[in-house]
Protein backbone atom coordinates (compact mmCIF):
# COMPACT_ATOMS: atom_id res chain seq x y z
CA UNK A 1 0.00 0.00 0.00
CA UNK A 2 2.88 2.34 0.73
CA UNK A 3 4.12 2.05 -2.85
CA UNK A 4 0.65 2.76 -4.19
CA UNK A 5 0.25 5.83 -1.99
CA UNK A 6 3.69 7.04 -3.05
CA UNK A 7 2.76 6.62 -6.70
CA UNK A 8 -0.25 8.91 -6.28
CA UNK A 9 1.56 11.44 -4.12
CA UNK A 10 -0.25 10.73 -0.85
CA UNK A 11 2.32 8.77 1.15
CA UNK A 12 2.17 11.26 4.02
CA UNK A 13 -1.12 9.62 4.98
CA UNK A 14 0.44 6.17 5.45
CA UNK A 15 1.43 4.62 8.75
CA UNK A 16 4.27 2.11 8.87
CA UNK A 17 3.04 -1.05 10.60
CA UNK A 18 5.99 -0.86 12.97
CA UNK A 19 4.75 2.58 14.08
CA UNK A 20 1.06 1.70 14.32
CA UNK A 21 -0.43 2.83 17.59
CA UNK A 22 -3.48 4.64 18.84
CA UNK A 23 -1.45 7.87 18.94
CA UNK A 24 -0.20 7.63 15.34
CA UNK A 25 -3.62 6.54 14.09
CA UNK A 26 -5.29 9.56 15.67
CA UNK A 27 -2.53 11.84 14.37
CA UNK A 28 -2.93 10.61 10.77
CA UNK A 29 -6.69 10.87 11.02
CA UNK A 30 -6.33 14.44 12.28
CA UNK A 31 -3.99 15.19 9.38
CA UNK A 32 -6.54 13.77 6.96
CA UNK A 33 -9.34 15.82 8.51
CA UNK A 34 -7.27 18.99 8.40
CA UNK A 35 -6.38 18.44 4.74
CA UNK A 36 -9.60 16.82 3.60
CA UNK A 37 -10.28 19.20 0.71
CA UNK A 38 -6.75 18.88 -0.69
CA UNK A 39 -6.85 15.09 -0.30
CA UNK A 40 -10.25 14.89 -2.00
CA UNK A 41 -9.13 17.16 -4.85
CA UNK A 42 -5.98 15.08 -5.37
CA UNK A 43 -8.08 11.94 -5.71
CA UNK A 44 -10.46 13.67 -8.11
CA UNK A 45 -7.57 14.84 -10.26
CA UNK A 46 -5.97 11.42 -10.56
CA UNK A 47 -9.15 9.32 -10.78
CA UNK A 48 -9.02 8.86 -14.56
CA UNK A 49 -5.34 7.91 -14.50
CA UNK A 50 -5.91 5.43 -11.68
CA UNK A 51 -8.82 3.89 -13.58
CA UNK A 52 -6.70 3.45 -16.71
CA UNK A 53 -3.89 1.90 -14.66
CA UNK A 54 -6.38 -0.53 -13.11
CA UNK A 55 -7.51 -1.61 -16.59
CA UNK A 56 -3.90 -2.16 -17.66
CA UNK A 57 -3.17 -4.20 -14.54
CA UNK A 58 -6.26 -6.33 -15.08
CA UNK A 59 -5.26 -6.93 -18.68
CA UNK A 60 -1.77 -8.04 -17.60
CA UNK A 61 -3.23 -10.47 -15.05
CA UNK A 62 -5.74 -11.90 -17.54
CA UNK A 63 -3.02 -12.38 -20.16
CA UNK A 64 -0.78 -14.07 -17.60
CA UNK A 65 -3.54 -16.43 -16.52
CA UNK A 66 -4.40 -17.27 -20.11
CA UNK A 67 -0.74 -18.06 -20.83
CA UNK A 68 -0.80 -20.40 -17.82
CA UNK A 69 -3.82 -22.20 -19.21
CA UNK A 70 -6.51 -20.78 -16.95
CA UNK A 71 -9.47 -20.68 -19.32
CA UNK A 72 -11.95 -18.65 -17.24
CA UNK A 73 -9.80 -15.52 -17.26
Amino acid sequence: MKGFMQSIGLSEYCIDLNELSEKTLFAKFGQLEANHDAYKNRLKNIHSDMKQQAYKTTEIVVNFLQEKGVTNA
